[in-house]
């Protein structure tokens, strides 16, 4: 393939380069309008290889500005003259760059128009090539941009007449490019649906428009793409797989059990189900990480590429538990964290993993190749081994897609074993909406496996094509399980949540709505005969407010036995609240009663007149013990010390019963005050006793 196949002109060789950039910028920008320069590097990427390109017209082809409009030539110029794209914000630049990429394919036609296209393709065209692989190089050594360095290489290969390998380079830097965008909007969509009155219809129409791009993406990519970038793009297909799943169920707990929050509980409930799931994973693949690890010092050789692949992994797994534990740490901060930005950071978590899995691959493939390099070689076979060359890699993909169709039908039937048990649960727990969700689960995972099955069938009989679109629907069908499986959890624990609140609040009812009616049945004793009108208006309350809360009670029972948890418990509340009332207006008949009958006038008379006698059996505490002191008499001090702290003992008594007395509390204002006579009574028989010592001495 010639370099004019690859671009035609000065124009078409950026084009190449921008395109794919400029067609993600506009799709992504829309749903993240909120992030920072640096996470809208397609954008800002553009108008730094656009200056670049513009600067070299306007320093060579200055006659090119003579073919151009005025507002062209300002783009230009504008751009041209930019000391920081990123300086601007992602709207302007993304205007600037739409503008700028316009007036470019128009330098593109007025060059190919009055350039001879030999000169261009085999001069121009390696020039400027060369030029932007240098420029993106530079930024992507500033940055430490993985992605930007890919591009680099890819123009470089370019460059070389390695076409084919530039072309595959792109489209892996595309297809990254796309899974990190779609992450990035399905966790925003996730965010939004779960906020109180987000829309869910509109928030799964957008994953599903995404998960289509990848699934195509992922399908365009050729064979010879690296694994990485297919791990990068399934990775990313679970995320959006998660998002729908955490949607799915605040649509079903909303359904069920209304909104008030309980969207925001599932979502997280399936959110740490996921870190749960990754923290398992990361200690399968560390296992698995020392395992090759052992494997290669084995081997007693030196590699320094498959060296740096298990670094490599090893540096991908500890980002991954970093990822985690920032996640963990947000889940359980209690503070209003966006449910999206949690997300981002599992999904980052993900990749990581499948960043390291593929590193791991790759360094095994490596060490395969390195150990058969090693072995002993027949000459006379060599011929033989050339000639089944062809056989061995048709053998060698069947054996790939048969694995990989054998790992669904293990996941599969995982699925459906952990969907069974939770479709038993949500049976025991009345919820339709899990349960039908369980039922949804169990049904995708047989069919995963069926399809799966006839993947391995079709490999078998050397129908690949046809074995590959069957793999392929059963990966498919295993990510509907799982969302369903997940969804079916996150409702069902919600429920279950739901359901233990509601039964204790339910408990709490009975207990008040029973003393309510204890109350109550005390107060009709107080007030019968009485004579006190408040007292009966205060009794008829007190009923009143007991039905209302003896009915709310039925209702909310009504509702838990019928799955219902959200609206027993509230019904519960309620219940509680008119028992407590109930009991209020109880207390106030009784004390109403008693004021009737002039008891509480009595009891505080009798409170009086204790006062007063401790008063004075303390004045007479008091000269009796300065006689006992003039006396020397440590028997007498003794009883009169006595007799003081129970006259202190008496008074404090008298306090509380003035406290239960305007609390409404005769019966305990009653008692309190006996036993501070009681007191009062020891006292002064000890005074009595001290005198007759004196004077007997």
């Amino acid at each position: 393939m010639s370099m004019a196949r690859v671009a035609g002109s000065l124009s078409v060789v950026l084009l190449l380069l921008l395109s794919p950039l400029v067609a993600i910028t506009g799709a992504a920008t829309a749903h993240l309008a909120q992030n920072t320069p640096e996470e809208n590097v397609e954008v800002y990427l553009t108008l730094e290889i656009l200056r670049e390109n513009f600067k070299l017209i306007l320093e060579k082809h200055q006659w090119v500005k003579v073919k151009l409009g005025e507002e062209e030539v300002l783009v230009m110029e504008r751009i041209a003259s930019l000391p920081d794209p990123a300086q601007l914000s992602p709207e302007e630049a993304l205007a600037l760059a739409r503008d700028g990429v316009e007036v470019n394919k128009k330098i593109g036609l007025i060059l190919a128009s009055v350039v001879d296209a030999d000169r261009l393709e085999q001069e121009r065209v390696r020039e400027v090539v060369s030029r932007a692989a240098e420029i993106i190089g530079r930024i992507a050594e500033a940055r430490g941009d993985e992605t930007l360095l890919k591009i680099s290489e890819a123009l470089m290969r370019a460059v070389e007449g390695e076409v084919e390998r530039a072309s595959i380079m792109l489209l892996e830097v595309e297809a990254v490019l796309n899974a990190s965008a779609g992450m990035e909007v399905a966790a925003a969509a996730a965010g939004i649906a779960t906020e109180s009155g987000g829309d869910i219809n509109k928030a799964i129409e957008v994953l599903e428009a995404i998960e289509d791009n990848l699934e195509r993406a992922l399908a365009s990519l050729p064979k010879e793409a690296s694994p990485e970038v297919r791990l990068l793009i399934e990775d990313s297909l679970s995320g959006v797989t998660l998002a729908k799943a955490i949607i799915e169920s605040v649509a079903s707990a909303r359904q069920s059990m209304g909104n008030g929050g309980l969207g925001e509980k599932v979502a997280l409930n399936i959110i740490e189900d996921k870190i749960e799931d990754l923290e398992e994973a990361i200690l399968e693949l560390r296992e698995r990480l020392e395992s090759v690890r052992a494997e290669y010092e084995s081997l007693g050789v030196s590699d320094g590429e498959i060296e740096t692949l298990l670094a490599e992994a090893e540096e991908a797994i500890a980002e991954a538990e970093a990822k985690l534990e920032e996640a963990r740490s947000l889940l359980q901060s209690g503070e209003d964290i966006p449910i999206g930005y949690i997300m981002r950071e599992v999904a980052k978590a993900q990749g990581y993993l499948g960043k390291a899995e593929g590193l791991i691959d790759a360094a095994e493939s490596m060490m395969e190749a390195f150990y058969t390099e090693t072995q002993p070689h027949d000459d006379e076979a060599t011929e033989t081994t050339t000639q089944r060359d062809e056989e061995d890699d048709a053998a060698e993909e069947i054996e790939e897609i048969v694995e990989e169709a054998m790992d669904v039908v293990e996941e599969a039937m995982e699925v459906k074993s952990e969907a069974e048990e939770v479709r038993v649960r949500a049976e025991e727990a009345a919820s339709e909406e899990a349960l039908r969700l369980a039922s949804e689960a169990i049904s995708s995972a047989e069919q995963a496996i069926s399809a799966a099955e006839k993947a391995v069938s079709l490999a078998q009989e050397g129908r690949l094509d046809e074995a590959r679109e069957a793999l392929a629907e059963a990966k498919a069908l295993l990510r509907d399980a799982e969302s369903y499986l997940n969804a079916a959890k996150g409702v069902l624990e919600a429920v279950m949540e739901a359901r233990e609140e509601a039964a204790e609040a339910i408990a709490e009812a009975e207990e008040a709505v029973a003393n309510a009616r204890d109350a109550i049945t005390a107060a009709e004793e107080r007030v019968a005969n009485s004579g006190s009108q408040e007292a009966l208006e205060a009794l008829d309350e007190a009923k009143s407010l007991l039905a209302l809360a003896e009915e709310a009670l039925e209702l909310a029972r009504q509702a838990f036995d019928e799955g219902r948890y959200g609206a027993a418990l509230e019904l519960a509340r309620q219940a509680i609240e008119h028992a407590e009332e109930a009991m209020d207006y109880a207390e106030e008949a009784i004390e109403r009663a008693e004021e009737a009958r002039g008891v509480v006038s009595e009891l505080r008379e009798a409170i009086r007149e204790l006062y007063e006698e401790v008063a004075e059996l303390r004045m007479e505490a008091g000269k009796l013990e300065g006689k006992a002191r003039m006396e020397g008499n440590q028997e007498v001090l003794e009883m009169i010390r006595k007799a003081k702290d129970l006259l202190a003992e008496a008074e404090a008594i008298l306090q509380d019963a003035e406290t239960a007395l305007e609390a409404g509390d005769v019966d305990t204002a009653r008692a309190l005050i006996e036993d501070a006579r009681e007191k009062v009574k020891m006292a002064e028989e000890l005074l009595d006793e001290a005198e007759d010592e004196l004077e007997d001495s």
